[in-house]
């Protein structure tokens, strides 16, 4: 039996796997290290390779907590000699480890600002473009706890530099993100003054990457000015909604979207809802990536302008809706858009209406608060679009659709006899990921279609039909082994006895639950 043992060579390491001298000692400290954490942490950034420096950066945190002197005087600065030179992992390691100091306030903004910062501007110079954008994110990370004047004096102007259009396209959008978020930081007057011009020059730029890059920070502009937006921003954003590049036109339809609050309503009626008559169509005739982008803000927009739209704007507004919730590859006519230049595959063309069907469910909920005061006949082709829906050949569609069943609910109580149907029909889905946006919801969907008499508690038969479609959607999810959303269900079931009729929950739930 020994000699069988013996003989089993399972666990023996062979002598190409045993670690040499040399490694041994490459990975080994003097002893009288061991207990001085600042000085082998020095010791590791020196001689150690480039784990064992990634790893003493990831420490930097309980460096800090233990001897913050020591940190800022030998530590930092070694750290910060070695990361010119370091691997992009070496780069992400230290962003990882500056972002930690800063979030757990580890050090005063001062000190902060004395050992970081400056290391931070440099390294945005950085000829590795994956290290230097992740610098960027760490600087627009730690701006919010930087003083205002150290903004001013010393980031403002390295962002007015990266500018300047002798700078390659990468670097000046590295600009428009720093403007952008300086501008939340600022006074109004500050960004007047400060940032306004050098925006303005971003938006008219030669580089299409940078108008667009620039269209997306101007919400952050309109935060701080407010009404007086318009007076600084309206015209360009104009001009970029009419890019001739489409990620410029994307950027700005977004832009403007998120901006409606930041207009007075004689700038809406008279500048935004014209302009939106004017490009929408458009967009929808030449089913490009704009597309997407319309279908995704589309809720926004018909909020933001619902207050200056006549009936019949607001019918039209809706129709489109209608007809870009409908939008697949079987509603097209000809397999060429006229409008479009661009050949796309039958593939890439179904994904992309399927997706602007997919925004348009998550829309749903806001065209039904924009359709509110409509003609009954238009709110109830809206209620046949969320049947359609409901039942997409695309199980996101249907979930998007069951995340914003309740709130539809709140919203039209008139349609709770025929939303007990689509109800029954999402509990029954087959595909967990459509009842991950139901399961939520589905004590309040039931106490609310008991509340509006759809069906009562006081009649054994009544809502027979709902209590069946729940046991099947507790068996889908018990056999999906998704424990988690099968738990939240059965959670839910705890309003069963407000809603059914008691000798019902007898004999179909209790069972069920004692099982």
């Amino acid at each position: 039996m020994t000699d069988d043992f013996r003989d089993l060579n399972l666990d023996k390491l062979t002598r190409r796997e045993l670690k040499t001298p040399e490694q041994i000692a490459k990975h080994s400290v003097e002893g009288y290290l061991e207990t001085r954490i600042v000085e082998r942490a020095l010791h590791l950034l020196t001689v150690g390779d480039e784990l064992q420096k990634i790893s003493v950066m990831k420490n930097l945190p309980l460096l800090i907590k233990e001897d913050l002197t020591a940190c800022i005087q030998r530590i930092i600065p070694r750290m910060q000699q070695t990361l010119p030179h370091g691997t992009t992992e070496y780069n992400m390691g230290a962003c990882d480890a500056v972002r930690a100091v800063a979030r757990q306030n580890l050090m005063s903004t001062d000190n902060f600002t004395k050992v970081f910062l400056q290391h931070i501007l440099n390294s945005l110079e950085s000829r590795d473009t994956v290290a230097a954008d992740e610098w960027l994110n760490v600087l627009l990370d730690i701006v919010k706890v930087l003083p205002t004047n150290v903004l001013h004096t010393e980031v403002l102007p390295i962002a007015v530099n990266k500018a300047h259009i002798s700078k390659p396209v990468p670097v000046r959008v590295t600009s428009c993100r720093i403007l952008g978020h300086l501008a939340l930081l600022f006074s109004p007057m500050h960004v007047k003054r400060d940032i306004i011009p050098v925006v303005i020059s971003l938006c008219q730029d030669v580089s299409g990457e940078v108008r667009a890059a620039m269209s997306k920070e101007l919400p952050n502009l309109a935060s701080t000015l407010g009404l007086e937006t318009s007076n600084y921003l309206l015209n360009h954003l104009l001009d970029l909604v009419s890019d001739e590049e489409v990620m410029v036109r994307e950027a700005a339809v977004e832009a403007v979207a998120d901006m409606l609050p930041r207009f007075p309503p004689d700038v809406l009626k008279t500048t935004i809802l014209p302009l939106t008559k004017k490009v929408f169509p458009e967009i929808m005739k030449k089913e490009d990536g704009l597309l997407l982008v319309l279908a995704k803000f589309y809720g926004q927009y018909a909020i933001g302008l619902k207050n200056v739209m006549t009936v019949i704007e607001k019918g039209q507004f809706l129709q489109r809706y209608i007809q870009m919730s409908q939008l697949n590859t079987n509603t097209r006519r000809n397999k060429v858009n006229p409008y479009n230049s661009i050949v796309m595959d039958e593939d890439e063309l179904a994904l992309r209406l399927t997706d602007c069907r997919l925004n348009c469910a998550y829309n749903f909920p806001a065209m039904v608060v924009f359709s509110l005061d409509l003609k009954q006949d238009l709110v109830d082709t809206l209620f046949s679009i969320m049947r359609n829906l409901a039942s997409d050949s695309f199980c996101q569609v249907r979930r998007k659709i069951a995340a914003g069943f309740y709130e539809v609910m709140k919203l039209m109580p008139k349609w709770h006899v025929a939303l007990k149907g689509e109800f029954i029909k999402l509990l029954k889905d087959e595909i967990d990921i459509v009842l991950e946006g139901l399961v939520p919801n589905v004590a309040n969907i039931l106490l609310g279609l008991s509340g509006s008499n759809t069906f009562t508690s006081d009649k054994v038969e009544s809502g027979k039909d709902v209590g069946q479609a729940l046991f099947v959607c507790e068996k889908n999810l018990s056999d999906a082994l998704h424990w988690r959303l099968h738990e939240e269900l059965l959670v839910g079931f705890r309003v069963v006895p407000k809603v059914f009729h008691p000798e019902f929950v007898y004999l179909y739930f209790v069972p069920l639950l004692l099982s």
